[in-house]
């Protein structure tokens, strides 16, 4: 949708579950090929420089940019996560300890 990959934010929000499985997140992704760098870092991407006029405002730029595209069958992002437990899990993405 970008035309590029950008640097993507991982937002994590402070609880019991991401404590617990912080670690085996960041394993997952790493030995994806995934690197993590700064929130800073991350921002100076110039993907984040693009403004859709889309609503839901505040939603993935990624979602964002398909959706102005006129990208057919896109969900709300923060629908439930049973569309996401799925995908995660095929994607060996879910850590173990979460069932």
């Amino acid at each position: 949708m970008l035309e590029q990959s950008p640097a993507h934010v991982l937002l994590l929000h402070t609880n019991q579950i991401n404590a617990d499985t912080i670690a085996e997140v960041i394993q997952a992704f790493e030995q994806r090929g995934w690197r993590f760098v700064s929130p800073l870092l991350a921002f100076d991407d110039p993907s984040y420089e693009q403004q859709a006029n889309t609503l839901p405002a505040g939603e993935s730029s990624i979602w964002a940019a398909a959706k102005a595209k006129g990208v057919e069958g896109l969900r709300y992002p923060a629908e439930d996560s049973v569309y996401e437990k799925p995908n995660l899990q095929a994607q060996g993405l879910l850590p173990v300890s979460f069932q």
